[in-house]
């Protein structure tokens, strides 16, 4: 009986260990994104060495005169959810602009958050689209 008390304490102790530590670990490294086309193109991005800067995505994961309908489709099947894009300038070419947010993970002291801002024309298609790393940094 004492054996079986000592075996359950120490699965216990093990499970108590464990599971936060694996938690951290899926989150912080979000494999779960690998398994998407578009995620795993924009996985690629999660450490953006200047924060300040945007990354151009045309013609890498987009093609210019890319269909909106096509673009929101495969974004949102990505696992992005769309962001508001207030106080986004509208580039020359384009009359509307478009926002999305992957949040890719973490590490120790900052997040990996991803802006992806997509410019239409007005015939709804792609004029350009750009990436961004927000997130939060202690």
């Amino acid at each position: 009986m004492r054996g079986r008390a000592i075996a359950y304490a120490l699965t216990l102790c093990i499970l108590v260990l464990l599971v936060p530590i694996a938690w951290f670990s899926y989150t912080a490294w979000a494999p779960h994104l690998l398994l998407n086309e578009t995620a795993r193109y924009l996985y690629q991005y999660r450490e953006i060495e200047r924060r300040d800067g945007a990354i151009d995505l045309v013609p890498g994961l987009f093609k210019t005169g890319e269909p909106k309908q096509d673009i929101d489709a495969r974004l949102l099947a990505a696992g992005l959810e769309r962001w508001p894009a207030t106080g986004i300038s509208v580039p020359p070419a384009a009359v509307s602009v478009e926002m999305f947010r992957l949040v890719a993970g973490h590490n120790l002291v900052c997040g990996y958050e991803l802006y992806l801002t997509l410019a239409y024309d007005a015939a709804a298609v792609l004029q350009g689209a750009t990436v961004a790393q927000g997130g939060v940094c202690l």
